[in-house]
Protein backbone atom coordinates (compact mmCIF):
# COMPACT_ATOMS: atom_id res chain seq x y z
CA UNK A 1 0.00 0.00 0.00
CA UNK A 2 1.41 3.38 -1.01
CA UNK A 3 1.69 6.32 1.38
CA UNK A 4 -1.11 8.05 -0.54
CA UNK A 5 -3.41 5.06 0.00
CA UNK A 6 -2.50 4.92 3.70
CA UNK A 7 -3.33 8.62 4.05
CA UNK A 8 -6.66 8.18 2.27
CA UNK A 9 -7.60 5.27 4.55
CA UNK A 10 -6.63 7.23 7.67
CA UNK A 11 -8.55 10.26 6.41
CA UNK A 12 -11.69 8.13 5.99
CA UNK A 13 -11.49 6.89 9.58
CA UNK A 14 -10.77 10.39 10.86
CA UNK A 15 -13.92 11.66 9.15
CA UNK A 16 -15.87 8.79 10.75
CA UNK A 17 -14.45 9.73 14.16
CA UNK A 18 -15.30 13.38 13.51
CA UNK A 19 -18.93 12.50 12.69
CA UNK A 20 -19.17 10.25 15.76
CA UNK A 21 -17.91 13.01 18.07
CA UNK A 22 -20.39 15.41 16.45
CA UNK A 23 -23.24 12.94 17.05
CA UNK A 24 -22.30 12.57 20.73
CA UNK A 25 -21.80 16.25 21.50
CA UNK A 26 -24.82 17.54 19.58
CA UNK A 27 -27.15 14.91 21.07
CA UNK A 28 -25.94 15.71 24.58
CA UNK A 29 -26.45 19.40 23.85
CA UNK A 30 -29.90 19.27 22.22
CA UNK A 31 -31.68 16.15 23.53
CA UNK A 32 -33.55 16.79 26.76
CA UNK A 33 -32.79 13.23 27.82
CA UNK A 34 -29.27 14.51 28.42
CA UNK A 35 -27.87 15.26 31.91
CA UNK A 36 -27.70 18.90 30.77
CA UNK A 37 -31.48 19.10 31.31
CA UNK A 38 -33.60 18.45 34.39
CA UNK A 39 -35.97 16.22 32.45
CA UNK A 40 -37.65 15.76 29.08
CA UNK A 41 -40.99 17.54 29.17
CA UNK A 42 -42.22 16.11 25.88
CA UNK A 43 -45.26 13.88 26.44
CA UNK A 44 -44.27 11.36 23.73
CA UNK A 45 -40.92 10.55 25.31
CA UNK A 46 -42.51 10.28 28.74
CA UNK A 47 -45.19 7.92 27.44
CA UNK A 48 -42.48 5.63 26.03
CA UNK A 49 -40.65 5.58 29.36
CA UNK A 50 -43.87 5.04 31.33
CA UNK A 51 -44.87 2.06 29.18
CA UNK A 52 -41.34 0.67 29.45
CA UNK A 53 -41.44 1.02 33.25
CA UNK A 54 -44.75 -0.82 33.29
CA UNK A 55 -43.28 -3.61 31.14
CA UNK A 56 -40.33 -3.94 33.52
CA UNK A 57 -42.82 -4.38 36.35
CA UNK A 58 -44.72 -7.26 34.79
CA UNK A 59 -47.24 -5.46 32.55
CA UNK A 60 -47.67 -6.81 29.02
CA UNK A 61 -47.47 -4.26 26.22
CA UNK A 62 -50.90 -3.39 24.76
CA UNK A 63 -52.64 -5.97 26.98
CA UNK A 64 -51.63 -4.67 30.42
CA UNK A 65 -50.46 -1.17 29.55
CA UNK A 66 -51.43 0.82 26.46
CA UNK A 67 -49.86 3.28 24.09
CA UNK A 68 -50.35 3.17 20.33
CA UNK A 69 -46.79 3.39 18.97
CA UNK A 70 -44.91 0.32 17.71
CA UNK A 71 -43.31 -2.23 20.07
CA UNK A 72 -39.68 -1.59 19.14
CA UNK A 73 -39.97 1.93 20.50
CA UNK A 74 -40.90 0.57 23.94
CA UNK A 75 -38.28 -2.18 23.79
CA UNK A 76 -35.62 0.51 23.28
CA UNK A 77 -36.89 2.35 26.35
CA UNK A 78 -36.91 -0.84 28.42
CA UNK A 79 -33.20 -1.16 27.58
CA UNK A 80 -32.76 2.50 28.47
CA UNK A 81 -34.30 1.99 31.92
CA UNK A 82 -32.07 -1.04 32.45
CA UNK A 83 -29.08 1.27 31.90
CA UNK A 84 -30.36 4.17 34.04
CA UNK A 85 -33.49 3.12 36.01
CA UNK A 86 -34.24 6.59 37.42
CA UNK A 87 -33.10 8.87 34.61
CA UNK A 88 -33.74 9.53 30.94
CA UNK A 89 -30.06 9.12 30.14
CA UNK A 90 -30.19 5.45 29.13
CA UNK A 91 -31.84 6.28 25.80
CA UNK A 92 -28.95 8.55 24.79
CA UNK A 93 -26.76 5.73 23.32
CA UNK A 94 -29.60 4.86 20.96
CA UNK A 95 -30.20 8.50 20.01
CA UNK A 96 -26.47 9.00 19.41
CA UNK A 97 -26.30 5.83 17.32
CA UNK A 98 -29.28 6.88 15.20
CA UNK A 99 -27.78 10.31 14.52
CA UNK A 100 -24.33 8.87 13.81
CA UNK A 101 -25.83 6.47 11.24
CA UNK A 102 -27.69 9.42 9.70
CA UNK A 103 -24.44 11.36 9.33
CA UNK A 104 -22.49 8.41 7.93
CA UNK A 105 -25.17 7.55 5.37
CA UNK A 106 -25.49 11.22 4.37
CA UNK A 107 -21.71 11.40 3.98
CA UNK A 108 -21.64 8.30 1.78
CA UNK A 109 -24.59 9.67 -0.20
CA UNK A 110 -22.71 12.92 -0.78
CA UNK A 111 -19.54 11.03 -1.80
CA UNK A 112 -21.39 9.77 -4.87
CA UNK A 113 -21.18 13.36 -6.19
CA UNK A 114 -18.47 15.21 -4.27
CA UNK A 115 -14.85 15.08 -3.22
CA UNK A 116 -14.09 13.82 0.29
CA UNK A 117 -13.42 17.34 1.54
CA UNK A 118 -16.58 18.89 0.08
CA UNK A 119 -18.76 16.01 1.27
CA UNK A 120 -18.14 16.88 4.92
CA UNK A 121 -20.24 20.00 4.37
CA UNK A 122 -23.36 17.91 3.72
CA UNK A 123 -23.71 16.24 7.18
CA UNK A 124 -22.78 19.57 8.78
CA UNK A 125 -25.60 21.26 6.89
CA UNK A 126 -27.93 18.48 7.94
CA UNK A 127 -27.03 19.05 11.61
CA UNK A 128 -27.88 22.74 11.27
CA UNK A 129 -31.42 21.72 10.23
CA UNK A 130 -31.94 18.62 12.37
CA UNK A 131 -32.18 20.08 15.86
CA UNK A 132 -34.83 22.73 15.29
CA UNK A 133 -37.42 22.70 18.05
CA UNK A 134 -40.39 22.57 15.65
CA UNK A 135 -39.56 19.12 14.24
CA UNK A 136 -37.03 17.68 16.71
CA UNK A 137 -39.03 18.84 19.75
CA UNK A 138 -37.00 17.80 22.81
CA UNK A 139 -35.70 14.59 21.24
CA UNK A 140 -36.69 10.91 21.40
CA UNK A 141 -39.34 10.57 18.68
CA UNK A 142 -40.32 7.60 16.54
CA UNK A 143 -39.11 9.54 13.50
CA UNK A 144 -35.68 9.96 15.07
CA UNK A 145 -35.13 6.20 15.23
CA UNK A 146 -36.64 5.46 11.79
CA UNK A 147 -34.67 8.15 9.97
CA UNK A 148 -31.41 6.14 9.53
CA UNK A 149 -33.21 3.45 7.53
CA UNK A 150 -35.08 5.99 5.42
CA UNK A 151 -31.78 7.74 4.69
CA UNK A 152 -30.21 4.39 3.78
CA UNK A 153 -32.84 3.52 1.16
CA UNK A 154 -32.31 6.92 -0.50
CA UNK A 155 -28.57 6.30 -0.61
CA UNK A 156 -28.95 2.78 -2.05
CA UNK A 157 -31.43 3.99 -4.66
CA UNK A 158 -29.15 6.88 -5.66
CA UNK A 159 -26.20 4.51 -5.98
CA UNK A 160 -28.25 2.21 -8.22
CA UNK A 161 -29.60 4.95 -10.50
CA UNK A 162 -26.36 6.92 -10.70
CA UNK A 163 -23.77 4.14 -10.93
CA UNK A 164 -25.78 0.98 -11.63
CA UNK A 165 -24.42 -0.39 -8.35
CA UNK A 166 -26.69 -2.99 -6.73
CA UNK A 167 -26.97 -3.19 -2.91
CA UNK A 168 -24.50 -5.59 -1.33
CA UNK A 169 -25.63 -8.53 0.76
CA UNK A 170 -24.87 -6.65 3.99
CA UNK A 171 -26.72 -3.55 2.76
CA UNK A 172 -29.70 -5.70 1.77
CA UNK A 173 -29.91 -7.36 5.19
CA UNK A 174 -29.59 -4.05 7.04
CA UNK A 175 -32.20 -2.36 4.86
CA UNK A 176 -34.70 -5.22 5.11
CA UNK A 177 -34.20 -5.28 8.88
CA UNK A 178 -34.98 -1.57 8.71
CA UNK A 179 -38.21 -2.31 6.85
CA UNK A 180 -39.29 -4.58 9.70
CA UNK A 181 -38.12 -2.04 12.27
CA UNK A 182 -40.08 0.84 10.70
CA UNK A 183 -43.14 -1.40 10.37
CA UNK A 184 -42.89 -2.07 14.10
CA UNK A 185 -42.29 1.56 15.11
CA UNK A 186 -44.40 3.75 12.80
CA UNK A 187 -45.61 1.92 9.72
CA UNK A 188 -46.81 5.00 7.80
CA UNK A 189 -43.13 5.84 7.21
CA UNK A 190 -42.79 2.70 5.09
CA UNK A 191 -44.40 4.46 2.10
CA UNK A 192 -41.17 5.99 0.65
CA UNK A 193 -39.25 2.80 1.48
CA UNK A 194 -41.81 0.72 -0.39
CA UNK A 195 -41.62 3.07 -3.41
CA UNK A 196 -37.81 2.79 -3.43
CA UNK A 197 -37.96 -0.99 -3.20
CA UNK A 198 -40.35 -1.19 -6.15
CA UNK A 199 -38.00 0.94 -8.25
CA UNK A 200 -34.96 -1.06 -7.12
CA UNK A 201 -36.56 -4.41 -7.96
CA UNK A 202 -38.04 -2.98 -11.16
CA UNK A 203 -34.58 -1.89 -12.30
CA UNK A 204 -33.25 -5.38 -11.67
CA UNK A 205 -36.00 -6.87 -13.81
CA UNK A 206 -35.54 -4.25 -16.53
CA UNK A 207 -31.81 -4.87 -16.71
CA UNK A 208 -32.32 -8.64 -16.51
CA UNK A 209 -30.42 -9.00 -13.24
CA UNK A 210 -32.74 -11.88 -12.37
CA UNK A 211 -30.22 -13.87 -10.34
CA UNK A 212 -29.33 -10.76 -8.36
CA UNK A 213 -33.04 -10.15 -7.80
CA UNK A 214 -33.50 -13.65 -6.38
CA UNK A 215 -30.54 -13.17 -4.06
CA UNK A 216 -31.82 -9.76 -2.98
CA UNK A 217 -35.28 -11.16 -2.24
CA UNK A 218 -33.81 -14.03 -0.23
CA UNK A 219 -31.57 -11.85 1.92
CA UNK A 220 -34.35 -9.28 2.30
CA UNK A 221 -36.52 -12.02 3.76
CA UNK A 222 -33.71 -12.89 6.20
CA UNK A 223 -33.34 -9.31 7.44
CA UNK A 224 -37.10 -8.80 7.70
CA UNK A 225 -37.48 -12.06 9.65
CA UNK A 226 -34.72 -11.06 12.07
CA UNK A 227 -36.61 -7.83 12.81
CA UNK A 228 -39.83 -9.73 13.52
CA UNK A 229 -38.37 -12.57 15.58
CA UNK A 230 -38.19 -10.77 18.97
CA UNK A 231 -41.71 -9.38 18.47
CA UNK A 232 -43.25 -12.77 17.70
CA UNK A 233 -41.45 -14.32 20.67
CA UNK A 234 -42.53 -11.59 23.10
CA UNK A 235 -46.20 -11.52 22.16
CA UNK A 236 -46.33 -15.27 21.60
CA UNK A 237 -44.87 -16.12 25.00
CA UNK A 238 -47.18 -13.62 26.71
CA UNK A 239 -50.25 -14.87 24.78
CA UNK A 240 -50.95 -11.32 23.60
CA UNK A 241 -50.76 -11.48 19.80
CA UNK A 242 -54.38 -10.29 19.61
CA UNK A 243 -53.56 -7.33 21.87
CA UNK A 244 -50.56 -6.53 19.65
CA UNK A 245 -52.73 -6.50 16.51
CA UNK A 246 -55.47 -4.42 18.10
CA UNK A 247 -53.30 -2.07 20.18
CA UNK A 248 -50.90 -1.21 17.36
CA UNK A 249 -52.18 -2.00 13.86
CA UNK A 250 -55.95 -1.73 14.33
CA UNK A 251 -55.73 1.35 16.57
CA UNK A 252 -53.50 3.27 14.17
CA UNK A 253 -55.35 2.18 11.05
CA UNK A 254 -58.90 2.78 12.23
CA UNK A 255 -58.99 4.71 15.52
CA UNK A 256 -56.10 7.18 15.37
CA UNK A 257 -57.33 9.27 12.47
CA UNK A 258 -56.85 13.00 12.14
CA UNK A 259 -59.38 15.51 10.92
CA UNK A 260 -58.64 19.08 9.90
CA UNK A 261 -61.68 20.86 8.61
CA UNK A 262 -65.11 19.44 7.91
CA UNK A 263 -65.76 16.82 5.26
CA UNK A 264 -63.39 15.24 2.78
CA UNK A 265 -62.48 18.45 0.95
CA UNK A 266 -61.89 20.35 4.20
CA UNK A 267 -59.71 17.55 5.50
CA UNK A 268 -57.61 17.42 2.32
CA UNK A 269 -57.15 21.20 2.19
CA UNK A 270 -56.36 21.33 5.90
CA UNK A 271 -53.87 18.47 6.02
CA UNK A 272 -52.23 18.90 2.61
CA UNK A 273 -52.16 22.69 2.33
CA UNK A 274 -52.86 24.62 5.55
CA UNK A 275 -50.87 22.53 8.05
CA UNK A 276 -47.81 22.08 5.78
CA UNK A 277 -47.81 25.82 5.11
CA UNK A 278 -47.90 26.50 8.86
CA UNK A 279 -45.08 24.09 9.70
CA UNK A 280 -42.87 25.08 6.79
CA UNK A 281 -43.37 28.77 7.50
CA UNK A 282 -41.83 28.26 10.94
CA UNK A 283 -38.55 27.25 9.29
CA UNK A 284 -38.78 28.73 5.78
CA UNK A 285 -35.16 28.14 4.83
CA UNK A 286 -35.58 24.39 5.34
CA UNK A 287 -38.54 24.55 2.95
CA UNK A 288 -36.29 26.46 0.53
CA UNK A 289 -33.61 23.74 0.70
CA UNK A 290 -36.19 21.04 -0.01
CA UNK A 291 -37.63 22.96 -2.98
CA UNK A 292 -34.13 23.67 -4.29
CA UNK A 293 -33.09 20.02 -3.96
CA UNK A 294 -36.26 18.80 -5.64
CA UNK A 295 -35.66 21.19 -8.54
CA UNK A 296 -32.08 19.95 -8.88
CA UNK A 297 -33.20 16.31 -8.93
CA UNK A 298 -35.78 17.07 -11.61
CA UNK A 299 -33.83 19.42 -13.86
CA UNK A 300 -30.08 19.02 -13.33
CA UNK A 301 -28.04 16.43 -15.20
CA UNK A 302 -25.50 16.68 -12.41
CA UNK A 303 -27.80 14.63 -10.19
CA UNK A 304 -29.08 12.04 -12.70
CA UNK A 305 -28.20 12.05 -16.37
CA UNK A 306 -31.26 10.06 -17.47
CA UNK A 307 -34.61 11.80 -17.25
CA UNK A 308 -36.43 8.61 -16.25
CA UNK A 309 -34.13 8.25 -13.23
CA UNK A 310 -35.03 11.77 -12.12
CA UNK A 311 -38.72 10.95 -12.23
CA UNK A 312 -38.23 7.68 -10.35
CA UNK A 313 -36.31 9.45 -7.60
CA UNK A 314 -38.91 12.22 -7.50
CA UNK A 315 -41.58 9.54 -7.01
CA UNK A 316 -39.83 8.39 -3.81
CA UNK A 317 -39.53 11.98 -2.60
CA UNK A 318 -43.26 12.55 -3.19
CA UNK A 319 -44.06 9.28 -1.39
CA UNK A 320 -41.96 10.50 1.53
CA UNK A 321 -43.82 13.81 1.57
CA UNK A 322 -47.29 12.29 1.53
CA UNK A 323 -46.30 9.64 4.10
CA UNK A 324 -45.71 12.53 6.49
CA UNK A 325 -48.52 14.93 5.65
CA UNK A 326 -51.33 12.43 4.96
CA UNK A 327 -51.62 11.33 8.61
CA UNK A 328 -50.33 14.68 9.92
CA UNK A 329 -51.39 15.70 13.37
CA UNK A 330 -48.23 17.14 14.88
CA UNK A 331 -45.24 19.08 13.66
CA UNK A 332 -42.66 16.57 14.90
CA UNK A 333 -43.80 14.26 12.07
CA UNK A 334 -41.87 16.60 9.77
CA UNK A 335 -38.53 15.26 11.04
CA UNK A 336 -39.11 12.40 8.57
CA UNK A 337 -38.99 14.94 5.71
CA UNK A 338 -35.32 15.74 6.32
CA UNK A 339 -34.07 13.26 3.64
CA UNK A 340 -35.67 15.59 1.10
CA UNK A 341 -33.15 18.28 2.10
CA UNK A 342 -30.06 16.18 1.25
CA UNK A 343 -30.09 16.66 -2.57
CA UNK A 344 -30.17 20.42 -2.03
CA UNK A 345 -27.33 20.24 0.50
CA UNK A 346 -25.28 18.09 -1.89
CA UNK A 347 -25.68 20.58 -4.74
CA UNK A 348 -24.94 23.51 -2.41
CA UNK A 349 -21.74 21.76 -1.24
CA UNK A 350 -20.82 21.18 -4.89
CA UNK A 351 -21.09 24.90 -5.61
CA UNK A 352 -19.05 25.78 -2.51
CA UNK A 353 -16.39 23.29 -3.59
CA UNK A 354 -16.24 24.90 -7.04
CA UNK A 355 -16.12 28.38 -5.49
CA UNK A 356 -13.06 27.49 -3.41
CA UNK A 357 -11.64 25.36 -6.24
CA UNK A 358 -11.18 22.20 -4.21
CA UNK A 359 -9.04 23.76 -1.47
CA UNK A 360 -8.25 21.44 1.43
CA UNK A 361 -10.48 21.76 4.50
CA UNK A 362 -8.15 21.85 7.50
CA UNK A 363 -9.06 20.47 10.97
CA UNK A 364 -9.47 23.96 12.40
CA UNK A 365 -11.86 24.86 9.59
CA UNK A 366 -13.86 21.70 10.27
CA UNK A 367 -14.13 22.61 13.94
CA UNK A 368 -15.33 26.10 13.06
CA UNK A 369 -17.90 24.72 10.62
CA UNK A 370 -19.10 22.22 13.22
CA UNK A 371 -19.53 24.99 15.78
CA UNK A 372 -21.42 27.01 13.17
CA UNK A 373 -23.79 24.07 12.61
CA UNK A 374 -24.43 23.76 16.34
CA UNK A 375 -24.94 27.52 16.60
CA UNK A 376 -27.49 27.49 13.76
CA UNK A 377 -29.30 24.63 15.47
CA UNK A 378 -29.29 26.55 18.76
CA UNK A 379 -30.72 29.65 17.10
CA UNK A 380 -33.67 27.52 15.96
CA UNK A 381 -34.15 25.91 19.35
CA UNK A 382 -35.04 28.33 22.17
CA UNK A 383 -35.54 25.42 24.59
CA UNK A 384 -31.76 24.96 24.71
CA UNK A 385 -31.49 28.38 26.32
CA UNK A 386 -34.61 28.23 28.47
CA UNK A 387 -34.65 24.66 29.85
CA UNK A 388 -31.05 23.56 30.40
CA UNK A 389 -29.63 23.23 33.91
CA UNK A 390 -27.25 26.07 33.12
CA UNK A 391 -29.97 28.62 32.41
CA UNK A 392 -33.09 27.50 34.30
CA UNK A 393 -34.25 26.51 37.75
CA UNK A 394 -36.11 23.35 38.81
CA UNK A 395 -38.97 22.66 36.38
CA UNK A 396 -42.46 23.71 37.38
CA UNK A 397 -43.73 20.13 37.17
CA UNK A 398 -41.98 19.36 40.46
CA UNK A 399 -44.61 21.52 42.17
CA UNK A 400 -47.09 18.76 41.23
CA UNK A 401 -44.89 15.70 41.85
CA UNK A 402 -43.26 16.90 45.11
CA UNK A 403 -46.33 16.41 47.36
CA UNK A 404 -46.75 12.89 45.97
CA UNK A 405 -43.14 12.02 46.78
CA UNK A 406 -43.44 13.57 50.25
CA UNK A 407 -46.63 11.59 50.83
CA UNK A 408 -44.78 8.30 50.68
CA UNK A 409 -45.14 7.96 46.91
CA UNK A 410 -48.81 7.08 47.11
CA UNK A 411 -50.16 6.03 43.73
CA UNK A 412 -51.82 8.59 41.49
CA UNK A 413 -53.86 8.55 38.31
CA UNK A 414 -53.79 10.92 35.35
CA UNK A 415 -57.17 12.10 34.14
CA UNK A 416 -57.58 14.07 30.92
CA UNK A 417 -53.84 14.73 31.01
CA UNK A 418 -50.95 13.61 28.85
CA UNK A 419 -47.94 12.16 30.64
CA UNK A 420 -45.64 15.17 30.90
CA UNK A 421 -43.16 13.29 33.13
CA UNK A 422 -45.18 12.63 36.29
CA UNK A 423 -44.40 8.92 36.40
CA UNK A 424 -40.75 9.39 35.43
CA UNK A 425 -40.04 12.07 38.04
CA UNK A 426 -41.89 10.22 40.81
CA UNK A 427 -40.51 6.81 39.79
CA UNK A 428 -43.96 5.27 39.90
CA UNK A 429 -45.53 2.56 37.76
CA UNK A 430 -49.06 3.26 36.46
CA UNK A 431 -51.66 0.92 37.92
CA UNK A 432 -54.14 1.39 35.06
CA UNK A 433 -53.82 -0.03 31.55
CA UNK A 434 -54.90 3.35 30.13
CA UNK A 435 -52.59 5.55 32.19
CA UNK A 436 -53.03 8.93 30.45
CA UNK A 437 -55.07 10.90 27.92
CA UNK A 438 -54.61 9.91 24.28
CA UNK A 439 -54.99 11.52 20.88
CA UNK A 440 -57.96 9.24 20.21
CA UNK A 441 -61.56 10.32 20.65
CA UNK A 442 -63.73 8.91 23.42
CA UNK A 443 -66.10 7.40 20.84
CA UNK A 444 -63.24 5.54 19.18
CA UNK A 445 -61.67 4.30 22.44
CA UNK A 446 -64.21 4.61 25.28
CA UNK A 447 -62.36 2.11 27.48
CA UNK A 448 -59.58 4.62 28.22
CA UNK A 449 -61.61 7.38 29.83
CA UNK A 450 -64.22 4.97 31.25
CA UNK A 451 -61.58 3.01 33.18
CA UNK A 452 -60.09 6.22 34.57
CA UNK A 453 -63.50 7.52 35.66
CA UNK A 454 -64.28 4.20 37.32
CA UNK A 455 -61.01 4.34 39.29
CA UNK A 456 -61.77 7.91 40.44
CA UNK A 457 -65.34 7.02 41.48
CA UNK A 458 -64.03 4.09 43.52
CA UNK A 459 -61.31 6.28 45.07
CA UNK A 460 -58.54 3.82 44.25
CA UNK A 461 -55.83 6.47 44.28
CA UNK A 462 -54.83 9.00 46.86
CA UNK A 463 -53.98 11.56 44.18
CA UNK A 464 -55.43 12.62 40.84
CA UNK A 465 -53.44 14.77 38.42
CA UNK A 466 -55.72 16.47 35.94
CA UNK A 467 -56.16 19.56 33.81
CA UNK A 468 -57.36 22.61 35.75
CA UNK A 469 -60.48 22.70 33.58
CA UNK A 470 -61.41 19.16 34.74
CA UNK A 471 -61.19 19.75 38.51
CA UNK A 472 -64.95 20.10 38.94
CA UNK A 473 -65.47 16.99 36.83
CA UNK A 474 -63.25 14.95 39.15
CA UNK A 475 -65.10 16.28 42.20
CA UNK A 476 -68.39 15.32 40.56
CA UNK A 477 -67.10 11.79 40.02
CA UNK A 478 -65.94 11.57 43.65
CA UNK A 479 -66.53 14.44 46.13
CA UNK A 480 -63.78 13.12 48.39
CA UNK A 481 -61.14 14.59 46.06
CA UNK A 482 -60.21 18.22 46.60
CA UNK A 483 -57.73 20.54 44.92
CA UNK A 484 -54.44 21.04 46.77
CA UNK A 485 -52.11 22.53 44.15
CA UNK A 486 -51.94 23.95 40.62
CA UNK A 487 -49.08 24.66 38.25
CA UNK A 488 -48.78 26.11 34.76
CA UNK A 489 -45.97 25.64 32.22
CA UNK A 490 -45.86 25.65 28.41
CA UNK A 491 -49.46 24.91 27.44
CA UNK A 492 -50.05 22.64 30.46
CA UNK A 493 -52.37 23.73 33.28
CA UNK A 494 -51.98 20.94 35.82
CA UNK A 495 -53.96 20.43 39.01
CA UNK A 496 -53.13 18.04 41.85
CA UNK A 497 -56.10 16.66 43.79
CA UNK A 498 -55.98 14.59 47.00
CA UNK A 499 -58.52 12.16 48.41
CA UNK A 500 -59.73 12.90 51.93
Amino acid sequence: MTMHEVWRAQNKYLIGLFLFILAILSTLFFSHNSPLYYYNGWVDSNAYFTVARGMMNGKTLYAGIFDQKGPYLYFLHVLALMITPHHYWGILPFQISALFIDLVVIYRWGRLYLSRQATVLVPLGFLAIYFNYIYYQRGDSAEEFCLPFIMLIYYLLTKLLLKDCLPSRVETIIMSFGVGFILLVKFSLLVPVAAAYLILWGCMVQRRHLNELKVNLAWSLVGFSVAWMPIVLYFGLTNSLDAFWHGYFYTNLFLYNAEYGHGLLGSIIGKWVILPAQYFSQIPWMFGIIVFGTAMVLMSQNFFSLEIHRWWFLLVMLANYFAVIAPIRFNHYYLALLPLSIPGLIMAARWVDRLFRGQQVRPLSLAVLALLSVFLGTMQNPWVRSESRLTSEQPVITQITYPIEQGGNSHFILYKMMDAGYFMLSGQVPQEKYFAAYNISHNALPAAEDSQQKAIRMGRYKYVITDQSAVNEVMALNPKYHLIRTAHWDTIRAALMERE
